[in-house]
């Protein structure tokens, strides 16, 4: 995922590889399950799929919601500011929204 931010031709393979990956995680894993799908709302914030990017970062919260980890904060807090460069875009103002209502 850090690889496409910095090269964007790399988003759609992040999103073919993150897609695949996450049915593979244990369901007991969930804070490496909510890791995965806080990637998968980054990778689709660069694709500029922000319907899509909402949707994982609900999953990633609902997951998220059982455990108590500061790293998973700071990712939604870096997703949030990697929206707030956006602007104000509705869709984009949306996810954060759900965010700040996690953080």
């Amino acid at each position: 995922m850090l690889a496409a931010r910095h090269q964007p031709s790399l988003v759609r393979t992040a999103l073919t590889m993150t897609t695949q990956a996450i049915p593979l995680r244990p369901a007991e894993r969930s804070r490496s399950r909510a890791f995965d799908y806080i990637g998968l709302a980054r990778a689709h914030v660069l694709a500029g799929d922000l319907d899509a990017a909402d949707s994982a970062a609900a999953t990633a919260i609902d997951i998220a919601g059982g455990v108590a980890s500061t790293r998973l904060a700071d990712r939604m807090a870096e997703l949030d500011a990697e929206l707030s460069a956006l602007g104000s875009d509705p869709a984009a103002q949306q996810v954060r929204d759900r965010l700040r209502l996690f953080l």
